[in-house]
């Protein structure tokens, strides 16, 4: 039974109540005092709030109890889809305009998995570029680049056109992956490792070490 039909119930109980006390006997106008107080009662505690549920839970706050999420800061997992422009970050429901990244130029953000918050990532260092018309990310001091473990000091993104291993975000989800160490993260629908690249295979793996 839902709380709507409870509550539907309940008045209706009270109702009846204010009939009975008008037309019967006084024992029954006690009676129907004493169920209407109660129906009162009932329909009162379904308006209070649980002190324990917060109201609107922030998903971008991680110590806020969210759908399947965690009050530990810590994300389940980070999913990257360059093909599709999406991030899914594992148990935060994130509206769908939060959800849009985009991936180093031209797609050339390296596939992958790793960790977030490992030594090359999380850091803030430019703004962001318009994505799709979604606000916060074609103005000044909008979007944000946050970096895959691909990111090598000195700081500068692998690859020849200066783009591999960053992903650009809306600034609400890089606080959300400043939260998130420790979670795995898996990059898709990028570009694969080609053979001739020894210097980026070999930075992949140092980092992920």
């Amino acid at each position: 039974m839902s709380e709507g039909d409870l509550r539907r119930i309940l008045g209706q109980v009270f109702w009846w109540n204010i009939a009975i006390f008008r037309y019967h006997r006084p024992m029954y106008k006690m009676l129907a005092l004493f169920v209407g107080a109660l129906a009162l009662v009932g329909v009162g505690c379904l308006q209070t709030p649980n002190p324990e549920t917060p109201f609107n839970a922030d998903p971008y706050n991680p110590q806020n109890k969210t759908d399947g999420g965690s009050i530990t800061g810590q994300c389940q997992s980070v999913r990257v889809d360059c093909s599709t422009h999406r991030i899914t970050i594992g148990g935060m429901n994130l509206p769908n305009s939060e959800q849009i990244i985009d991936c180093g130029k031209n797609g050339t953000t390296i596939n992958g998995s790793g960790t977030i918050g490992g030594r090359h990532h999380g850091r803030v260092v430019k703004d962001g570029v318009a994505i799709e018309g979604i606000q916060g990310m074609g103005q000044s001091g909008g979007g944000r680049v946050f970096h895959t473990a691909w990111w090598r000091k000195p700081p500068m993104p692998i690859g020849e056109n200066g783009s591999k291993g960053c992903v650009r975000v809306t600034p609400k989800v890089l606080k959300v992956l400043k939260s998130c160490k420790g979670a795995p993260l898996t990059i898709t629908g990028g570009s694969p490792e080609r053979g001739g690249k020894g210097r980026a295979r070999r930075a992949k793996g140092k980092a992920l070490r």
